[in-house]
């Protein structure tokens, strides 16, 4: 269909964007903060897993908002972007 698709690779974008390495978010992407070692204050943390995913999930938030169709291969992507006019979310077990 021509569809830029996303999964692994939307780190290779956002490290792009961030002018960073993409290397540096593959060793805690998908993983969930370390609840003893991390702290959130006034909705912000320190959790380097939960930035990564935040970047993810603003990433393809701003990629809906520019009106571009793209499939994701999870991340979230069906409650980051519930809601959003033209949404199709198909699950396969």
């Amino acid at each position: 269909m021509g569809l830029p698709l996303y999964d692994r690779n939307i780190l290779e974008e956002i490290a792009r964007e961030k002018g960073t390495d993409p290397k540096n978010f593959q060793d805690i992407d998908e993983k969930p903060r370390n609840k003893l070692l991390t702290r959130r204050v006034k909705g912000h943390s320190n959790s380097m897993e939960e930035n990564l995913a935040q970047m993810q999930f603003e990433y393809l938030q701003k990629k809906a908002d520019s009106g571009e169709s793209f499939v994701v291969l999870g991340r979230c992507s069906e409650t980051v972007l519930k809601g959003r006019e033209g949404l199709v979310s198909i699950f396969v077990t």
